[in-house]
């Protein structure tokens, strides 16, 4: 009997200090059962805003999971607030978001805190992984403007439309690769 021989990827996460920022502390740890179990070396759950506030001044972070109606719907606060605190590196940690509700009005909202992905409620452990990985490789460049600050929101390889311009000339654009 042959053996197939199937590539692995492969994404250590030993060293990552992961914020899960969650509404129960039920689904707090299925999502940090998760996250062990792909290998994070540091996972802690946090339930408040000033909470999440005074952990990411004072840590290093890799990665926020987060359910946009945390905190009574501060979370959202707590990831604009993140974003444009000049708290480096962390205002240019990858997030995650985990949201039970998911219309297209909502979306909206939702990208505009800066997130790099967004997740519906219920998801499979896999399905996060796929997306700790995808934000992991992500190199987009980090946006900076009076209305948005976050990865670029533009991930397709096309470019833009055509007889488009580019950016507006008073955007600032701050370029950093992806953590």
């Amino acid at each position: 009997m042959a053996v197939e021989h199937i590539a692995r990827r492969v994404f250590d996460l030993s060293m990552a200090s992961v914020l899960v920022f969650e509404r129960s502390p039920e689904t707090a740890r299925l999502a940090t059962q998760s996250l062990r179990g792909f290998g994070a070396g540091k996972v802690r759950e946090v339930y408040k805003h000033d909470d999440a506030m005074a952990y990411a001044r004072e840590n290093p972070l890799d990665l926020i999971v987060a359910d946009p109606e945390a905190a009574k719907g501060r979370a959202l606060d707590f990831l604009r607030w993140l974003r444009r605190s000049g708290l480096e590196p962390n205002r240019f940690v990858p997030i995650i978001l985990v949201a039970a509700q998911t219309p297209s009005s909502m979306i909206a909202t939702l990208r505009s805190t800066g997130a790099n992905f967004i997740i519906a409620k219920p998801y499979a452990a896999k399905t996060l992984l796929n997306r700790v990985e995808w934000v992991g490789k992500d190199k987009r460049p980090f946006v900076e403007t009076a209305a948005y600050v976050g990865p670029c929101r533009r991930v397709g390889p096309g470019g833009l439309p055509l007889g488009r311009r580019g950016r507006r000339a008073a955007d600032t654009v701050i370029a950093r690769e992806a953590c």
